[in-house]
């Protein structure tokens, strides 16, 4: 775990990951979608994402595994995110918060667990950035038990699906 002082001294935007190292690696997964059909791609890697093109109008890119900065900062390139918005997904003890860039909106949460095992309740931030109508993403430290293919993934759902503000609400 990096403390926040490790950002100490460092100008606004610097990419680096601050909080708990939640998986072995990132993964990404982008999920492509319309009112038709669902596909849905997993990439070990940034160099791996780069030769794919998606062939549905609505994208959502999970990102679970935040250690790598330089997925995200390919991930601010590709999107054109503004530098602080990447700052803040990288550093996980963000409060919640909605920020509005005119071009997307910046979603800060977090989630609740308790464990009853060893009565213990923990909490972890999930930041999304929504899109006009034709992107999302989500990011995060550990993958839930649950993925955005358990929502989009039968018939019945895709038309629902049509745009990433409903997409996004049906999230939440």
């Amino acid at each position: 775990r990096l403390p926040a002082s490790a950002k100490a001294g460092m100008p606004p935007g610097s990419l680096v990951h601050v909080g708990e190292v939640k998986t072995d690696r990132p993964t990404i997964t982008l999920v492509a979608f319309d009112a038709t059909g669902v596909d849905e791609q997993c990439f070990a890697g940034i160099e791996e994402s780069r030769r794919y093109r998606p062939g549905r109008g609505t994208l959502w890119l999970n990102v679970y595994g935040l250690q790598d900065p330089e997925i995200m900062a390919e991930i601010g390139r590709r999107f054109r995110l503004h530098p602080l918005v990447l700052e803040d997904i990288l550093n996980t003890g963000q409060r919640p918060k909605v920020d509005d860039y005119g071009e997307y909106l910046f979603i800060v949460m977090r989630t609740v667990e308790f464990d009853t095992e060893n009565i213990d309740v923990t909490t972890e931030q999930i930041s999304m950035v929504v899109c006009s109508k034709s992107s999302c993403s989500r990011f995060r430290s550990a993958r839930p038990a649950c993925s955005i293919r358990c929502a989009t993934g039968c018939a019945a759902t895709r038309a629902a699906f049509a745009n990433s503000a409903t997409t996004t609400s049906r999230i939440l």
